[in-house]
């Protein structure tokens, strides 16, 4: 089955932009290390034109990740995110925390 992903929506919201209901491919997985006792996952995105690293897991999505029903490659819509930027004296980062 052909999934048409939501080409340039990383973009868009990486600038701080509303992009609703983007699709996007999970090219990969990462198990953090968390603040307290919760398990983190780190997720590689794609939109089809750019892909973006340091996507967190919302804690209640991450059954779905355990189970592998979201698996690497799989297509997704995110239906809530919050952007949030990290700074420290070497970098900033952008975080996307996805939310069911």
């Amino acid at each position: 089955m052909a999934y048409n992903l939501s080409e340039g929506s990383l973009e868009v919201i990486m600038k701080g932009g509303h992009y609703d209901k983007p699709i996007m491919q999970v090219l990969g997985s990462k198990k953090i290390q968390g603040h307290g006792s919760g398990e983190r996952f780190r997720l590689l995105l794609s939109d089809g034109k750019h892909s973006h690293s340091f996507a967190i897991l919302a804690t209640q999505l991450n059954d779905k990740l355990i189970s592998g029903e979201l698996s690497d490659y799989a297509v997704v819509q995110i239906d809530r995110f919050v952007l949030s930027i990290l700074t420290n004296e070497k970098s900033e980062k952008v975080v996307i925390g996805m939310y069911s």
